[in-house]
């Protein structure tokens, strides 16, 4: 299971796995379900958690990515015409293709990109 992003003319496999994810969370400090929640509850999280995600989810199927090139590879999308907004379903079916909710939590998450 993995989301199918398509950054800049390349296609990306993105996949939270229990290792990135736990670097994930021990980068950010905290559980990254609970930016999730919160943008079930209509917050925005912040440019930072969105960028890492995108990172760590890169590292299962795309080893020896950098962070800095996600950097590089974002500016560029935005210069194109994309939005970090644009990301956020991204992230939300990151999360859904990862594993991390149920039946009833994926149609909440579904839901919440509508």
């Amino acid at each position: 299971m993995f989301k199918e992003f398509e950054l800049n003319g390349v296609t990306y496999k993105l996949r939270l796995d229990t290792k990135n994810c736990i670097a994930l969370e021990e980068k950010i400090g905290h559980s990254p379900l609970d930016e999730i929640v919160a943008v079930e509850n209509d917050k925005i999280p912040t440019v930072s958690f969105i960028i890492t995600v995108l990172y760590y989810s890169m590292l299962k199927y795309h080893p020896g990515t950098r962070l800095d090139d996600v950097y590089d590879e974002i500016d560029k999308y935005i210069e194109n015409g994309g939005s970090i907004m644009d990301l956020l379903p991204i992230i939300l079916d990151i999360f859904k293709e990862s594993g991390f909710f149920n039946n009833p939590q994926k149609k909440a998450v579904e839901n919440t990109k509508a």
